[in-house]
């Protein structure tokens, strides 16, 4: 087995883009590369110190959108003017067709 040895994130992870509003009205995106599914009902967004994290604090309103491969070129340009760096590959990557079903094929085993 190969071991990647200690690292601060995990594959996949989702794009989505965080909108809000400052207390005046005006409209900010972010794009929060480091998103993950919670649990059924909650996904968790690792933002940082930004200004969509103040307006969040002011308002406690936002949006969340998930990139697509039709989005990505918004996508990344909303990155591009609020990120500081991605550490991990510098690209996107689209996972690809469905190889097996959950609560189902572990069945085989019995």
């Amino acid at each position: 087995m190969k071991s990647f040895g200690p690292k601060d994130w995990v594959l996949p992870q989702l794009v989505t883009i965080i909108g809000t509003y400052d207390k005046d009205g005006k409209a900010n995106a972010m794009n929060a590369a480091w998103a993950g599914q919670w649990d059924q009902h909650e996904i968790m967004i690792s933002m940082g110190d930004h200004a969509t994290t103040k307006n969040l604090n002011e308002t406690g309103e936002f949006t969340v959108a998930f990139a697509t491969v039709d989005t990505l070129v918004a996508s990344d340009f909303v990155g591009i003017v609020s990120a500081k760096n991605d550490p991990v590959h510098l690209g996107y990557i689209r996972l690809g067709e469905r190889v097996g079903n959950a609560f189902k094929d572990g069945k085989q085993l019995k």
